[in-house]
């Protein structure tokens, strides 16, 4: 093992031993309400002045060249005038391979235009024309959702960008055999708007996402690991091992911020007893007395906090497990360059599990 590996080694397994050193405690209250803070008159006027430089800035920019915007125009009008032609074509004699490439191309085109909503008209007829000559899984389908998902993207769709990944997903783990980079590819695409949805859409704290992510995800590395060796075995396993431990920490995240109150407890509030005790009589004797009473139940004030205590030790558990794995598994040779960007993904989890766990032990 080189020096450089040496030292890498040694700060991951420090890094890591700090976050499992920190005392992780959930109490049983509820978190006090959150504080808003105030914005100053002044603040507000300086974010409104700089929305308006901003949109002065937009108009001023030209979204393409005067002649690159007039050449797409020429070749917008030519598209559509040859899938005019091949779609009055009798059904028998329409060229499909040539309509789907003359429908992906004008959606390209008006995507450039920023005509995002007939660009993506576009691409579906291109994807159901393709779902026709060639099958509901075929994975000729791909490039075609690719474009859609880059399309999505400018506009900012979360929801559309997570349902066609997962659509993506679908076709190339029919398409491929596990350990595809093809396949881990699709999945990891999966889990970048899956997990983005889950932070910045939604914004529910019992969002299941992130876990059904790390289902998928343990599900491929399952499969990969029982799979016969392959050139790169050991750099795809560890492609899934980080998407599985980002999955999990997120879900970890996401369990910490829920109310105790989501946590039914089988115990009730108080129960009842017999006290008893000894009591004197007039006439000399000593009976036994005993009288019903109810006491706080214990378990009902600490079942909830220790079943949300439990399911987050859990996936912080499993988060830290697959990051070692992963590292462990990129000590191996392989493709250089793909194994540095995962490292450095190594290095920003570890990081970003231990601020989790130090912000909120106590």
């Amino acid at each position: 093992m080189t020096p450089y590996i040496h030292k890498r080694l040694f700060l991951i397994t420090a890094l890591l031993l700090k976050g499992i050193l920190c005392s992780f405690t959930i109490f049983a209250q509820e978190d006090d309400p959150a504080i808003t803070e105030q914005t100053s008159p002044d603040e507000f006027i300086d974010e409104e002045a700089a929305a308006n430089k901003d949109d002065e800035t937009i108009e001023q920019e030209s979204p393409l060249d005067p002649e690159v915007y007039q050449q797409a125009l020429i070749n917008k009008a030519r598209l559509e005038s040859l899938i005019t032609s091949l779609e009055s074509s009798r059904p028998a004699e329409i060229d499909s391979t040539e309509l789907v490439r003359a429908y992906a191309d004008l959606a390209h085109i008006l995507s450039d235009l920023d005509q995002y909503d007939k660009a993506l008209e576009a691409f579906d007829l291109a994807l159901q024309t393709t779902r026709m000559r060639t099958g509901l899984n075929s994975p000729e389908q791909l490039p075609i959702l690719q474009s859609m998902l880059n399309t999505y993207e400018k506009q900012g769709e979360l929801q559309a960008l997570e349902s066609t990944s997962h659509l993506a997903f679908h076709i190339s783990r029919r398409s491929f055999n596990a350990g595809d980079q093809r396949r881990i590819n699709a999945l990891v695409q999966l889990g970048r708007w899956q997990m983005k949805s889950a932070r910045e859409n939604s914004g529910s704290v019992f969002d299941t996402s992130p876990l059904e992510l790390a289902s998928l995800y343990r599900t491929e590395i399952e499969l990969l690991e029982n799979a016969d060796d392959i050139p790169d075995k050991n750099i795809q396993l560890s492609q899934l091992y980080l998407g599985d431990a980002a999955a999990k920490l997120e879900t970890a995240k996401l369990i910490f911020e829920r109310p105790l109150s989501a946590y039914r407890t089988t115990s009730q509030r108080t129960i009842r007893s017999q006290v008893c005790r000894q009591v004197p009589t007039p006439d000399g004797r000593v009976v036994r007395v005993c009288e019903t009473v109810e006491t706080p139940d214990t378990d009902y004030f600490l079942q909830p906090s220790n079943m949300k205590y439990g399911e987050i030790q859990r996936n912080l558990r499993e988060t830290r497990d697959s990051i070692m794995t992963a590292f462990e598994l990129l000590q191996t040779d392989g493709n250089i360059e793909l194994r540095d960007l995962l490292l450095a993904q190594v290095d920003v989890l570890t990081n970003d599990y231990n601020t989790f766990v130090s912000e909120n032990s106590q």
